[in-house]
Formats: structure tokens, C-alpha cells, sequence
């Protein structure tokens, strides 16, 4: 009994030491890993060129949960879609929590993906940080051609124009063989489907041909310029059919002066840019004479006027846009106007933004855009309407 009442003297003092000892337990306890977040600081969503590195490093950084960068931490990234690959796969990162890899595109699809990531001490990703980088790469491909000059099959020479059909053939107009060339999407030689018989003016002939137009139907209308005249061929057919001027150098109502583009309505007119007559003729499905309706008032800057129209285009309202090539602009000119009006540069030949130097051509799209090959400034100009 004695021995009992004695434990119980003590048990205060051993409950105390009980609880120093479940206190020291939690003290012996890991401090839990503060919450860390990573970003993506650039390289995201670019476009560039298979198996070549993109032209931005890919750049994320770590930090705490109150922001404050995170140094020597490593940080995995890993492609995820394409086969591309990464300069390095981890990354430690610096004292300001950034670590940056270079990627190199894959040629497997152009649609491609990236992951990047924390890794725990134990090289395990960290979910929560994981980030994903996208990226594409443009579809660059030789389609006709590209085998030296030469008129073989494979081959062009001086190729001075291209137009492509709905179903995706290619027609190229290879000047100085003086034909037109058609290439089937894939294929590594082009068959001839106009002229290629020389320069000369009979009707299988072209001689230095410039442009041409393709219509739903499969025909195709040339530019034939230094015979001053409009060639159209039918699929299939060995010669060609004068559908515009054909009687010599001339300004007259039924001559043109080295056409240099060829387009058509949707009601078969055809619309050319007579280039040394300064001015834009239409011509009737059928009609021996064409009509002026942009131009035809000497080579000037008037409102009037054109300069060496190199290129046209016609929109659903039958509005004539030119690229007046040496007034510098592009000039508008609705249905029965006698005057354009001036929606691209006019400002004097530059390279500013509202400049243009020597437009050669002129393309309308359906969203309300024209884009322009500013041909002195190196570069293609897109202005909205």
C-alpha cells in the first residue's frame, strides 16, 4: 500500500514528462513544403520550322507561395505530341526561379505539345505545376518545280504566275518554255495544258506568257503578253482561242498593249490589266471589243488615271481593284465609276505603313481584306477594306 500511495505522489511529475515528450515528438515533425507555382514567361504558341529550333526559348519560372523566386529547383520538360525534342530535358532553375529550354520542332505533325513541370525530391513531377506549351510548324513543300531551270517535265523555267482550281491542281505559267503548266496535288511532274510549242503566235502557241485565271469549269485564260492578246484553252484542248484583242499592238477598243493580268466574274467577263495602255478593259463572253472601266487617260496620278496596272482583282459588287503599280496605290473603282478612289498607299513610294513601292498585285479575300505584293518594299501588305 505504501508502494502505491508513492506512485501516486509521482504521478503528477510523470504525466508532465509524458507531455514534454509528445511535444518534443511534434517538434521532430518535417516542416511541410511551403506551396510553390510555376509560369510560363514566353514560348508559348509559336509557329516555326520542322526539325529547327523555334525562335523563342521556352521560359518558366517557380515561386513561393508569397512570390519570392525559387533557386535550384529542377524542372523537367518533355514533348508530349510531335516528335521534337528540347535542349535539355531537366533544368535547374536561377536565382530568379526561371529555367528556359530551346525547342526543336518534329516533322510528324504540325500540331505539336510540350510539358513542363516540377520535380519533388524524389524526381516525381508535382501536378500541380504542371504547364503546357503549344506550337505549330509551317508546311513549307516544293509543289512544281524545283528540279533547275529546264523544260522537262519536272521542270520550269522563269515561272511568272501561279493559280490553283478548287480541286487543288496548280497551274503554273512557265514563261520562258511558253506554256502553262498543270500540277496534280503530289505529283513530281506537271503536264502541259497550254502552248509548249515554242514562242510564236498560232493558236497551240504562247509567247512569253504572264498570268492567267482558271474558271469553275476548268478553263483557262492567258495572258499571253507579247502577243498582245487573251488565250483561252479548254481542258483537253491542243490550241488555244483568242477570247480578247489578238490584232497587234494597239489602244484601241479592240487591241491591248502587253496585258499583264487576266481575272473573270462570275458571269464570264473578263477583266485585264492592259499594262502600256494604262488602263482596265472589260471584256463581254463573246465580244470582239473591250470597254474601258478604270483608266484610259494617259499614265498619271490623277483619280482618273492608272500607271502601269499590273494586277487586278473584282469583288462580289463588281468593284475593279488595281494595282496601279508606279502610282504607288491601289485604287478602287466601282461599276460605271470614271474615277478610282484610292484604299491602299498613295501616300508616295515607301516603306511606311501607309506606303507602298511598286505594287504588282492585288488579291481580295471574303473577310473584307486586300493583300498587296509590295514588290520594292519585299513584302506582301494586308489592309482592310
Amino acid at each position: 500500500m505504501r508502494l502505491i500511495r508513492n506512485l501516486k505522489s509521482y504521478l503528477p511529475a510523470i504525466a508532465a514528462l509524458f507531455l514534454l515528450f509528445l511535444v518534443g515528438c511534434e517538434d521532430d515533425k518535417p516542416e511541410p513544403s511551403p506551396t510553390l507555382s510555376l509560369s510560363k514567361v514566353s514560348g508559348d504558341n509559336q509557329t516555326g520550322f520542322a526539325a529547327k529550333p523555334l525562335a523563342e526559348l521556352l521560359q518558366v519560372k517557380l515561386v513561393n507561395a508569397t512570390g519570392i523566386p525559387q533557386e535550384n529547383k529542377y524542372i523537367e520538360f518533355i514533348v508530349t505530341a510531335g516528335n521534337g525534342s528540347v535542349s535539355s530535358g531537366k533544368v535547374a532553375t536561377d536565382q530568379n526561379g526561371m529555367a528556359a529550354v530551346s525547342w526543336v520542332l518534329g516533322a510528324s505533325e504540325p500540331n505539336q505539345t510540350l510539358k513542363a513541370y516540377l520535380l519533388d525530391s524524389n524526381g516525381l513531377p508535382v501536378n500541380s505545376t504542371v504547364l503546357e506549351f503549344r506550337a505549330k510548324f509551317k508546311i513549307i513543300e516544293t509543289v512544281a518545280g524545283g528540279n533547275g531551270a529546264g523544260a522537262a517535265a519536272n521542270q520550269v523555267d522563269y515561272p511568272h504566275g501561279v493559280f490553283v482550281d478548287p480541286q487543288g491542281n496548280i497551274f503554273v505559267v512557265d514563261e520562258q518554255n511558253q506554256r502553262i503548266q498543270k500540277w496534280l496535288p503530289g505529283a513530281t511532274s506537271g503536264v502541259t495544258v497550254a502552248g509548249g510549242n515554242g514562242p510564236g503566235a498560232a493558236a497551240d502557241q504562247l509567247k512569253y506568257p504572264f498570268r492567267g485565271y482558271v474558271d469553275a469549269a476548268g478553263n483557262i485564260f492567258i495572258c499571253d503578253s507579247n502577243n498582245d492578246r487573251i488565250q483561252k484553252w479548254a481542258p483537253g484542248a491542243g490550241t488555244g482561242k483568242t477570247v480578247a484583242a489578238g490584232n497587234g499592238i494597239g489602244s484601241g477598243a479592240n487591241t491591248l498593249f502587253f496585258p499583264h493580268d487576266v481575272v473573270l466574274d462570275d458571269v464570264g467577263n473578263i477583266f485585264i490589266a492592259d499594262y502600256f495602255n494604262n488602263r482596265v478593259q472589260k471584256w463581254a463572253p463573246n465580244a470582239t471589243n473591250g470597254t474601258t472601266v478604270a483608266g484610259g487617260n494617259g499614265e498619271a496620278g490623277g483619280a482618273n488615271q492608272l500607271n502601269r496596272p499590273s494586277g487586278i482583282a473584282i469583288d462580289q459588287k463588281g468593284n475593279v481593284y488595281v494595282a496601279d503599280k508606279y502610282n504607288h496605290r491601289v485604287q478602287k473603282w466601282a461599276p460605271g465609276a470614271t474615277v478610282g478612289i484610292t484604299v491602299a498607299g498613295g501616300n508616295g513610294a515607301g516603306n511606311a505603313i501607309d506606303q507602298l513601292n511598286f505594287p504588282g498585285d492585288v488579291y481580295l479575300d471574303n473577310k473584307g481584306f486586300i493583300y498587296i505584293a509590295d514588290m520594292d518594299n519585299h513584302r506582301i501588305q494586308k489592309w482592310s477594306l
